[in-house]
């Protein structure tokens, strides 16, 4: 019996095709997403994804959707006040310059 508190959990490494199985995607998409530098894999003749590298991605999105999804419309952020006097002087300037 393998209890797992016994020992380390063993690492689960899929291939290219199968990583795109799992995200319902073609393997090209896998590969985009690795030489980006969003999906870690180790590389060899085979390219090999870490089951746990593959979930994280899945999580990062996820997180990204839900905080888009939360926000509503894309709202920007509040203004600070010398932000709103910086825009506003160079509104000024800018119609002087027009005036001109």
């Amino acid at each position: 019996m393998n209890d797992e508190r016994s020992g380390p959990r063993r690492r689960i490494f899929l291939l290219e095709s199968e990583a795109a199985e799992r995200l319902r995607c073609s393997a090209r998409v896998i590969s985009r997403l690795r030489l980006s530098g969003k999906l870690a894999y180790l590389p060899g003749r085979t390219i090999l994804i870490d089951e746990a590298d593959l979930d994280a991605y899945i999580d990062s999105i996820r997180v990204a959707q839900t905080l888009k999804i939360s926000g509503g419309v894309d709202k920007k952020p509040p203004e600070d006040a010398a932000a709103r006097a910086r825009r506003k002087w160079l509104l000024r300037e800018m119609r002087k310059k027009a005036a001109k």
